[in-house]
């Protein structure tokens, strides 16, 4: 399946935050696992890391809830065009 560079780049953005697991940010936007697994390692071979702990609630700063609901949203609304 092919996905438009902006909902990508939303998506790995959104996996670059390491506030959700690979598994929920796969059933989040409908993406398969396999998909981002595959970006990820991308990501790492061009020298970017990406956060593979899983965060607990009370890791997770105001700042990064914020952040999380608008990619959310924003995944949301280009998911409709896609």
């Amino acid at each position: 399946m092919y996905y438009s560079q902006e909902r990508r780049e939303a998506v790995v953005r959104r996996m670059l935050s390491g506030t959700i697991s690979m598994m929920a940010l796969a059933r989040e936007t409908g993406i398969a696992d396999s998909t981002l697994y595959r970006w990820r390692e991308e990501i790492r071979g061009k020298g970017g890391t990406v956060n593979t702990a899983k965060p607990s609630g009370d890791q997770v700063s105001s700042a990064q809830k914020l952040a999380i609901v608008v990619a959310s949203f924003a995944i949301g609304k280009i998911a409709r065009y896609v």
